[in-house]
This record gives structure tokens, sequence and C-alpha cells, in this order.
């Protein structure tokens, strides 16, 4: 993902969003970050309440972002060892 600032006119142009976007890009940095780190997901109400954006804004957010994330994970498929965080369940002594 790479993000221009353009001519100071508080417009961004961003590969993610193929044009410009009057969202600043700490907006869409927090929004990249909130939809990546919540365990269960995040909803497109609660990014845009999070965010303090309008619901349309958040929602056009969310597709790109997850189409984005989409795309990379069908080109870069999970190998080798996998370590888990958590166990849940009952532990057998």
């Amino acid at each position: 993902m790479v993000f221009y600032a353009a001519n100071g006119d508080h417009h961004f142009f961003s590969c993610l969003t193929r044009g410009r976007t009057k969202l600043p890009l700490t907006k869409w940095f927090l929004g990249m970050h909130l939809m990546t780190q919540s365990k269960n997901g995040i909803s497109q109400m609660e990014l845009a309440r999070q965010l303090g954006i309008g619901i349309n804004a958040a929602a056009l957010m969310y597709h790109k972002v997850a189409q984005v994330m989409l795309e990379r994970d069908k080109s870069k498929p999970l190998s080798g060892d996998v370590e888990m965080e958590r166990l849940l369940g009952r532990q057998i002594i």
C-alpha cells in the first residue's frame, strides 16, 4: 500500500483506494489497525464509530482494506509451522 499527499489540498491519493480520498491518512491507518487487530472482526458501524466518520466512508474503507487483504492472502498462503497464541478448552494433565 502506498499513500501520496497531493499538493497540500487535504486530498490523498493511494494505491489502496485507487484514487483520491478526503479521509486523512491517519484515519486509514487507524482503520487498518482496527480491522486487523480485533479477534472477532469489526463491523462497518463500529469502524465508523471508532474513527468518527460516516457509515458510507467506513463501508468504503472496510471494503477496500478487505479487498487488499484478500488479494494478499491469495498470493501468499501459510506454510510451515503455525504457532497458536492461546488454546481454548480443557487442559490435559
